[in-house]
């Protein structure tokens, strides 16, 4: 959990520092087309009233001054603005154009990048100034013509808020569906692990039960031997103590299997005789099921013939709870060394079995243990299909 979390903030880190270099990448080309244009129109000349009240070079210089504070805008918009008026206060006359599009900029970035209480008051600042040196300071216009550029300031600035809004929202989904996608992952680890314990304790019964009777067997084959020659004898007795001490080991784990799961009694180890019994059960939700047996039965070993039982069982489960099916059709069939399990459903299909993937992790688990394999998925237009192949181990009976 904490390794996928910190996993999961390197992602975040990696994707901002991307961000970030694409930004600066994205500033670096305004200031330079914002300084190339302004170099372009002072020393052809091209600059309001024809004339620049300071040396053409000086002006060349201090025009750097006047878009390089862009490069912080991000992070520093407030600043930003200040060293912008500071620069145009210097420069007195200057390309109109840059001008009005470096302002742009810099109200839109108080929109955008400003802290809550700072943008208001800084735009709300920048915008007085600018209608009061619009109104005293430059030549007399009409204020027809002022109040237009004016609003265009304003406007681009609740541009910017608008697309602060946005972003927040879309940030906090971001960390929403991050959030959830790792509390699925975590659902589904721990739903691994306990189907896991459970498939543990399982086949602690079978194991169990096959090395009691391998204690039994060599302890009746020692009465047999009675008489015989002593070596035999011994060898069947070391049997004998071996079978018995891995009967009290596999209790042991099984003690700790139930301290971490669910403990307490279990019901008896069912089979694939006993899906008929099942089938019967679940008919009486009112669902129509057909099981069906194809092939030469054989007998199974214990461990495949229980986890053949719980496959066709989720499945079934997964159908009640999200097919919305009315019909199933379940199929046993022994294909030579192999066996092959199918439950299909007429259900609503697309993702009616999914859930949060734990039913179907716990499947493919108990396939796995057995070296086989399990596919799910939607049939064309309507249902679903769960079909296992399970290789086939000889009973020790």
């Amino acid at each position: 959990m904490v390794a996928d979390v910190a996993a999961g903030l390197k992602r975040q880190v990696v994707h901002v520092r991307d961000a970030d270099r694409r930004s600066l990448w994205l500033d670096g080309g305004i200031v330079l087309v914002l300084i190339a244009s302004s170099e372009i129109a002072i020393w052809s000349g091209a600059v309001e009233g024809g004339e620049l009240e300071r040396p053409r070079a000086l002006a060349s210089v201090l025009v750097v001054f006047l878009s390089l504070p862009l490069l912080w805008r991000r992070t520093a918009p407030v600043v930003t603005a200040l060293l912008v008026v500071v620069a145009l206060a210097a420069l007195g006359d200057f390309p109109a154009f840059p001008a009005w599009v470096t302002f742009l900029i810099v109200f839109y970035s108080l929109g955008r990048y400003a802290a809550d209480l700072r943008s208001p008051a800084a735009a709300f600042a920048l915008l007085a100034a600018t209608v009061v040196h619009d109104l005293l300071v430059q030549d007399p216009e009409p204020i027809t013509d002022l109040v237009g550029p004016w609003i265009m300031l304003a406007g681009v600035w609740a541009i910017g808020r608008a697309v602060r809004a946005q972003g927040r929202q879309a940030s906090r989904e971001r960390e929403r569906a991050d959030r959830l996608a790792r509390e699925r992952e975590e659902r589904a680890r721990r739903a691994v692990a306990e189907e896991r314990a459970r498939m543990a304790r399982e086949l602690h019964d079978v194991v169990a039960h096959s090395v009691s009777l391998i204690a039994v067997q060599a302890q009746a084959v020692q009465r047999l031997l009675e008489g015989e020659e002593r070596a035999a004898r011994e060898g069947i007795d070391s049997i004998e103590r071996v079978a018995r001490q891995t009967a009290i080991e596999m209790r042991r784990l099984l003690g700790i299997l139930e301290s971490q799961g669910e403990g307490g009694a279990r019901d008896p180890r069912p089979g694939i005789a006993g899906l008929a019994t099942l089938v019967e059960q679940v008919r009486e939700t009112g669902l129509e099921v057909h099981l069906r047996i194809e092939g030469d039965p054989v007998p199974l070993a214990a461990g495949l013939d229980l986890s053949a039982y719980r496959i066709v069982q989720e499945a079934l489960t997964n159908v009640l709870k999200h097919a919305r099916a009315a019909r199933v059709e379940v199929v046993v069939r022994y294909a030579g060394e192999q066996l092959e399990l199918e439950v299909e459903d007429d259900g609503q299909g697309v993702d009616q079995h999914q859930g949060d993937g734990h039913g179907l992790a716990g499947m493919r688990e108990r396939a796995a243990v057995f070296s086989g394999e399990l596919t799910a998925g939607p049939l064309p237009g309507r249902g679903f299909r769960v079909w296992a192949r399970l290789p086939l181990e000889p009973s020790p009976t």
